[in-house]
Formats: structure tokens, sequence, C-alpha cells
């Protein structure tokens, strides 16, 4: 046998011990990367790490499972309902056919996935990667290869469309969100201006033209126009939760455990160099940790940090001559551009549609018929509407492989994308 040299032996050990690395590093990447689910009138998909699970809403024994071989970041349904997106740490964007989940298309990008997305008429799939580039490509025939419509200079954290389907809402790691037109994404229609750290929640309304958003301190929870991109209010996670008629003390009625306190310890610590146990004073205890509107019950439904609960309200304004009359916005009509800048809107609190858990939610989704998904630390929910209120006994209930200890919107994939292939 040949004498092995002591270079040999010095890159042997350096391959072992970079390679034993790589490797728990990307095994703590999945163990963090939290879950995600997305819900249709059929089905709901429930991903954690690099599992996809589907279920049949009508029935919970048929589940279909695929494997992303890396953490899948983000996942929705086309608006048919019969193809399913998803995005992963892989490079991978995938679309796979339901309710069989073969796989239809897939292509290969040169970052990791953050976000993905449908256009209107489902022509187009849509991503965004982790160095702030959109891409879209036809699902079926045509192009050859994704074409790059918009770009941001941080990370983008959200990417949607606007109920109407004709503008394109992407939001990033700053908290800067602009809504593009499409198909000219090049085209910018409207900055939304108020954020300055990144967004929790960012969810476009069809109860009027507003634009939700909420960063991830819990400082800043906006109403935005639409169309104009005035900004119409402004508040605290604390100030719109008591403005709900809710105390955090008296609903907050699960305590966290001791490994979700030290998971949230450790983020902050690796997020703000703050150590762990100090506590930031900018930082509300109260944070809008999801939101969703619910077309069938005519609501936006809420989820608060630290709140054992999913709360209900209606955007409203007060007219500017009688501040204590208090207006519903109609349903789709707009707000004079002139008047936006001056209208003071708030949460109307819908007290009989609230839904009172066992733990804290943390992603929340609704179907167009009316299901709503909540997605709580170890499993996910489905819940039906019964008459003018919801059922107080979850429709289905589905257990997580691993606890999920929740993770900020706005920070998905903090860590740099430095992969060396890259």
């Amino acid at each position: 046998a040949m004498a092995t040299t002591q270079t040999e032996v010095r890159v042997l050990l350096q391959d072992g011990v970079l390679g034993g690395a790589a490797r728990r590093r990307e095994d703590e990447e999945k163990l963090r990367a939290p879950a995600v689910v997305a819900i249709t009138d059929q089905f709901i998909a429930i991903a954690q790490s690099s599992k996809v699970q589907l279920h049949p809403l009508s029935r919970s024994d048929n589940v279909k499972t695929v494997d992303t071989a890396k953490a899948t970041r983000s996942l929705c349904f086309n608006h048919a309902g019969d193809v399913l997106l998803t995005g992963s740490d892989d490079k991978l964007i995938r679309a796979w056919s339901l309710p069989s989940c073969a796989l239809l298309r897939s292509w290969e990008h040169h970052k990791k996935i953050g976000c993905v997305a449908f256009s209107k008429d489902d022509t187009r799939c849509l991503w965004a990667d982790r160095f702030g580039e959109v891409y879209a490509a036809l699902l079926f025939g045509g192009e050859t290869s994704p074409i790059l419509k918009l770009g941001h200079l941080s990370p983008i954290s959200h990417l949607l469309f606007m109920p109407d389907g004709a503008r394109l809402l992407s939001a990033d790691r700053e908290g800067h969100i602009r809504s593009s037109m499409w198909p000219l994404a090049e085209v910018i229609s409207t900055y939304y201006l108020a954020h300055v750290s990144p967004l929790q929640v960012v969810l476009p309304l069809t109860i009027g033209p507003l634009l939700l958003s909420a960063n991830t301190s819990g400082h800043e929870v906006c109403l935005f126009h639409s169309s104009s991109g005035a900004l119409l209010s402004q508040q605290t996670s604390t100030q719109l939760l008591g403005a709900l008629g809710h105390e955090p003390a008296s609903m907050a009625s699960v305590a966290p455990s001791a490994a979700s306190a030290a998971s949230t310890a450790r983020k902050d610590e690796r997020k703000t160099g703050t150590p762990a146990g100090v506590s930031e004073i900018s930082k509300d205890p109260v944070r809008l940790e999801a939101a969703c509107e619910c077309p069938a019950m005519n609501a936006v439904a809420l989820a608060f940090a630290n709140v054992a609960a999913v709360v209900f309200a209606r955007p409203s304004h007060t007219d500017a001559n009688s501040i204590d009359s208090l207006k519903p916005l109609v349903p789709g009509a707009e707000l004079a551009k002139g008047r936006a800048a001056h209208s003071t809107l708030t949460m109307l609190p819908l007290s009989t549609l609230t839904l009172q858990l066992s733990s804290y939610p943390l992603r929340l989704c609704c179907s167009a018929a009316g299901t709503l998904c909540v997605l709580d630390s170890s499993s996910v929910h489905t819940y039906t509407p019964a008459g003018a209120a919801w059922c107080a006994e979850p429709a289905a209930s589905f257990q997580l492989s691993i606890v999920d200890h929740g993770d900020e919107a706005g920070m998905r994939g903090d860590d740099d994308d430095d992969d060396d292939d890259d």
C-alpha cells in the first residue's frame, strides 16, 4: 500500500470536518425551517422541512406526500386548485398535479427560493429568490427559460397578487412594499411607505381597496389605500388588540414552552446581537403574527403572538366631520384619492367570530368556500362556518412531525445564501 503523505492526511481530515459541518448545517436548516401551509376548497398542503403533505379535506385517510430534498420555504395553490407550486432550498421550483401529486414541471434556479405565486389566470408561475429577484415562467409550453421580472435590493419576504390580478405586490426584508403592473412588472405602480424593518404580514384585502401590513417588532400595523399608497392608519399590535376589545393577559391562556422561549431568545441574539435574556425595549410584546381574509364571513382573521385565539375584524373608516360615527367600508368601493390621505381607518371588532384556541396560532389561511386553517406549534386545524360564527371544534386536525416554534416571515432565510456553487 502506498504511504499517505502529511498533506493528503490534512486534506482528508479537512474534507471530513467540512463535510460533517455542511451536513450538520443542512440538518439544522431543515429543523428550523418553519412549517408553511396553504388551503384550497379541496385540499390542504402542509410543508415541514423537506416533506410536503397533501390532505384532501373530504377524506383524512388519503394523504399524499412528496419530498423536495431540502426544506420547502413556500407553497401555494393555483386558483383552479389543481396545481401546487413549491419552492425549496434545493433551488428547485416544482409544479405538482393534483390530486395525484405527479410532477408536472420543475425549474432549476441559481439561488434558494423564498416565495412562490401564481398569476391570476394560472398561466405563469412566479418565484422570488434570496437575492431579491423575481422570475416568471409559463406553466405549460412556451418559453424554455424563466424571465426576470423585477428586483429588490434585499431578499424578498412576500410575493402575491392584488385581488384583481393586475398588479404584483412584493415586499423585502428592509420593509419596502411596492406594487408593479402585471405583466409589465418593470412598471412600478405604487409604493407603500411606512416600514423600515422586516415585515411579518402583507395582505391585500377584497373588503375594500386596502392593504394591511405589519412589521416583525409589532410596533407598526398599517392600513394603506391599495391604489394611491396613502397611509390611512398606523398603530402598534397592542393598540390594535386593545381596540378589538381584548387584553393580552386575559387571552394568553397558554404559556410558551421552555423550548419555545429558548428558541426565541436564540433567534433574537442571532438577528439583533442582543444577548439572550436581555429584553428589547423597542419590541412590542404583542406582535401581529398572521392575518388572512375570510370572504365568506366578510372579515379579516388576525393572530397575535402570545394570544391563544384568532380575533376577527372588519376595516371601517370614520367621517372627518363626525369622528364618533363609524362607517363600514362598502365592499369593493373606492376611496377618493384626495380624501384617502385624510381618512381615518380602524378595525371594527367582530367578537362573535372569535375562536378560542388551546395554543398560540402561528399562521392562518382561508379557502374561498370559507374553511379557516390555523397552524400552531404542533398541529394544523381547520374550522368551518356555522351560520354567523365558526364551529367551536375543528373539522379536521393534522399533527406536525416536528415542533414548530414559529419564525418571523420577514426574516425567513436570514442566513446569507452563501453556498459554494453560487
